[in-house]
């Protein structure tokens, strides 16, 4: 943790002082010729050490803190199912529903008008003990909790509350160490002579042994009361909040300059003056509200400190690291030496975790849920706690399988109807299918077949054809059907190429009036849709009006080809 040093008062050479502000260490010594310099020594960074006040510190820290919050809403989207089974291991859906019904009770407290009746009110909640259960596995290694249970009147016994026991109140040792083992965390959850015991710090202040506590933790995890996951990000947060610090500071330096007094001549020091004392007066008010009057034997030598973004980026590394830690799908990337990834991958990685997760959970509640089986009589009865993982939606991506496979021509028709849910076509409905698809390329733009231009071709609305493009639209042999036709302008064209051919598919030509047409394409893999090319028919431009017809328009090729011919 950061610390600072006492108001002690240091000397040094001016070299020295600098490589101290450097991070030389600290410097005593006299200095050469007579001269001295005096200042106060700076903060600097300390490993912290471990301990449950270290924990709690990090855990209040705003990164921390939301990278948590996030990732138990992310893992807890939907409400547990609980499910009963008899002794024949058949379902019995109506106990499994009221189960499910008292372990979400809760009362309102704005309902209940007199305070004598409110250690009676029910406080199950089950679903969000559930949240905080995984938040504190994560944060602190164990969830505590008490459970209380109240016959009703009809002679069911159903539980009243669920009362969560704060694992930060567990951080301090019992009166009486001996023969106790603990974590070096949370040292009031220990072993004594093979029995575990929970000693809690209260509003006293004093640590009380507690009864009938339940405590829930990763099985996988080392030690008597788990493992806190945030563990590794203590050093992490400790050397970012030690970086804030330090850039509060350079401000106030920038501001208020650190510096230095140097004597020119021997400080006087007697009964009437003390030229040493004014000095440490002097740097230890310094600020950009207060004046001093120097004498003459003084001098002040300033440091220049100038700001600059090398502290923020590497502050801005820490947070990314810090929210990584909470990214259960940061091992994938497409850099580096890790498993490559794509948005499916993403979402197997996330739904692996969640099921991991959920089934760790399940398994830790669902001993409670058996004793309200055994509490109302049902021996034999076993139970079963699931957490639903939501189902993503893998739409798009199996609408991009089918469009890759049709143009790549690898897939049949139904194999890119399995892809996107549909049923298999029989003949018949191949066929519509297919006359279908020559109905649209008359119509739609992109789609090409034999004898028909794409649509979006003609001239544009308002604006009537001349009669070279008139003839030009009657031409089926100067349609454009093949990438390769986009490639070399026509020996009575000038191109001016805006984009790659090779980026594009599904290409068609459209006018754009007064002899001007557009070569039009969609980006591959996607709907969007660019211009790949302006022709000029050489009858109605030279190459210098073609290239200022572009320039009036704000248009920038990326190459331009006189017609072949000209």
């Amino acid at each position: 943790m950061p610390k600072k040093s006492g108001p002690r008062i240091e000397t040094a050479t001016i070299d020295e002082l600098i490589a101290f502000q450097n991070g030389g260490g600290t410097i005593i010594g006299g200095t050469p010729g007579g001269q001295e310099f005096y200042f106060s020594p700076s903060t600097y960074y300390v490993q912290p050490k471990i301990d449950g006040e270290k924990v709690r510190d990090t855990l209040e820290n705003e990164f921390v803190a939301r990278g948590i919050d996030d990732i138990t809403g992310l893992m807890f989207s939907e409400e547990p199912v609980i499910q009963a089974y008899n002794e024949s291991g058949e379902e019995d859906t109506e106990l499994g529903t009221q189960m499910m019904k008292d372990f979400e009770a809760v009362d309102l407290l704005e309902t209940i008008s007199d305070p004598g009746l409110l250690s009676d009110v029910s406080d199950v909640q089950m679903f969000n003990k559930m949240k905080l259960c995984f938040k504190d596995i994560y944060s602190w290694g164990p969830f505590l909790c008490q459970v209380k249970w109240k016959k009703q009147n009809d002679g069911w016994v159903k539980p009243q509350r669920i009362t969560r026991l704060p694992p930060e109140t567990f951080i301090n040792p019992p009166p009486d160490s001996v023969q106790y083992y603990s974590g070096e965390i949370l040292k009031g959850i220990g072993l004594r002579n093979g029995v575990l015991e929970f000693w809690q710090t209260q509003v006293d202040s004093h640590v009380h042994k507690l009864e009938g506590v339940i405590m829930m933790r990763d099985p996988l995890m080392p030690g008597v009361s788990g493992k806190s996951h945030v563990l590794t990000l203590i050093p992490t947060v400790s050397i970012l909040n030690f970086s804030n610090k330090a850039e509060v500071q350079k401000v106030g330096r920038i501001g208020a300059p650190s510096l230095f007094i140097k004597f020119t001549e021997r400080p006087i020091v007697n009964a009437q003056r003390d030229d040493v004392a004014l000095a440490k007066l002097i740097i230890q008010n310094w600020g950009k509200e207060s004046q001093f009057a120097l004498r003459e034997n003084m001098d002040i030598v300033k440091l220049d400190f100038a700001d600059n973004q090398s502290a923020r980026l590497f502050m801005a590394d820490l947070k990314k690291d810090i929210a990584d830690h909470f990214n259960p799908t940061r091992i994938l990337s497409k850099e580096g030496n890790t498993i490559g990834g794509n948005d499916a991958g993403k979402v197997n990685v996330l739904n692996l975790a969640m099921q991991n997760i959920h089934l760790m959970i399940t398994k830790l509640w669902q001993p409670i849920a058996k004793m309200y089986l055994n509490l109302n009589g049902y021996d034999g009865y076993t139970v079963k706690i699931t957490l639903p993982v939501p189902k993503p939606d893998i739409t798009t991506v199996n609408v991009q399988v089918a469009e890759a496979g049709d143009r790549m021509g690898v897939l049949t028709l139904n194999e890119k109807r399995k892809s996107i849910g549909f049923p298999e076509a029989d003949e018949k409905l191949k066929a519509e299918i297919e006359e279908e698809r020559k109905k649209r390329a008359a119509t739609v733009p992109g789609v090409f077949m034999p004898g028909a231009p794409p649509a979006g071709s003609t001239s544009q609305p308002g604006e009537a054809p001349d009669e070279e493009e008139e003839q030009f639209e009657e031409d089926g042999e100067n349609w454009v059907r093949e990438k390769e036709m986009m490639l070399f302008p026509f020996p009575n064209e000038h191109a001016a190429r805006m984009v790659d051919p090779d980026k594009l598919e599904n290409m068609w030509s459209e006018s754009a009036g007064g002899g001007v047409r557009r070569i039009m394409g969609y980006y591959t893999g996607t709907q969007q849709v660019t211009v790949q090319a302006y022709r000029f028919k050489t009858s109605r431009f030279t190459v210098t009006q073609a290239k200022a017809w572009l320039k009036k328009k704000g248009k920038h090729p990326i190459r331009f080809e006189p017609a072949s011919g000209d």
